[in-house]
């Protein structure tokens, strides 16, 4: 009997799918209500993985009629569309307007990359954020934004 992990989406910031399986080999009309011990599927990735693929696996499950083989399905977690509100994401910085550094306050932040771009598009920050503080004075006074794990938080540098 194959089990297979049906492959997924979802969007950076959201709850993992509800994960499901899909059977092949089945004799004699049985489905997956016959099986005596189901099979487990679970993923490593969490409301806070980044953009990319992870593997949904299947392990676990048994029954007397069946030997099981699984394969592995595919999670992939995409960018956030779009400009997302700060207040979607609980992602604050302040002061707003700054003049030296910008403090981030966000519960789903550990030591992630952050990068700032000038009103022109181009980035001009990229850096580990790890005490969630950033020096900005070396930036000329404008609007600039912030960019967190594909969230967007516009900020005044004066």
């Amino acid at each position: 009997l194959t089990v297979t992990a049906d492959d997924k989406e979802k969007t950076y910031g959201e709850e993992n799918p509800e994960f499901t399986l899909s059977y092949t080999g089945f004799v004699n009309d049985d489905t997956s209500d016959d099986i005596d011990e189901l099979p487990v599927v679970t993923s490593e990735a969490t409301v806070n993985s980044i953009v990319g693929q992870y593997q949904i696996e299947v392990s676990g499950g048994g029954d007397n009629n069946y030997e099981f083989n699984f394969v592995n399905g595919v999670l992939v977690v995409k960018p956030i569309s779009g400009v997302q509100t700060a207040d979607k994401y609980a992602i604050k910085c302040y002061p707003n307007p700054t003049v030296n550094y910008l403090y981030i306050d966000s519960e789903i932040l550990t030591d992630d990359y952050i990068k700032i771009y000038n009103s022109a598009g181009s980035l001009v920050i990229k850096e580990l954020l790890i005490d969630k503080t950033i020096d900005v004075a070396s930036l000329k006074p404008g609007l600039y934004l912030l960019n967190i794990n594909c969230v967007y938080v516009k900020f005044v540098k004066e």
